[in-house]
């Protein structure tokens, strides 16, 4: 079919952006040599078991037919009370994923600034700086 391994991956990889943008959010912890493996690998299971799980509940509530040949976004169609909150779900879930992203990269540009990782970099090693760079990545 037209399932390939690049489709596939489109759709797990939000989950793992999503663990990464909680690690990016690290230096507000209290302990985070203990905390970020901890946290990341509960996060990558909740995620993974989810994504597991979730099909094999559609596949119970669905017969083949409706999966192969519905037009419109499976869920969406059996969603309750109105198919539109899963619509509107997917459009706040994308904008938050983006606004973390956003939120999150300059804190690990100023991280890696501050440790002098990259030498270059050390200009960054204020937020203000951090910020201004990735806005204008982001919207220049």
């Amino acid at each position: 079919g037209d399932n390939t391994f690049f489709i596939l991956l489109s759709i797990y990889f939000p989950s793992v952006t999503g663990i990464m943008a909680g690690s990016n959010r690290s230096g507000d912890l209290q302990n985070p040599a203990k905390s970020i493996p901890k946290g990341t690998l509960w996060a990558w299971i909740t995620t993974t078991s989810v994504y597991l799980t979730v099909p094999i509940l559609i596949g119970m509530a669905a017969t083949r037919s409706a999966l192969m040949t519905e037009e419109d976004i499976f869920t969406a169609e059996i969603a309750w009370p109105w198919k539109i909150l899963v619509q509107v779900g997917i459009i706040m879930s994308s904008t938050g994923a983006g606004l973390q992203a956003l939120a999150g990269a300059p804190r690990l540009l100023e991280a890696i600034a501050k440790d002098n990782v990259i030498p270059i970099l050390r200009p960054f090693s204020r937020i203000t700086f951090c910020t201004l760079l990735t806005g204008l990545i982001c919207f220049g």
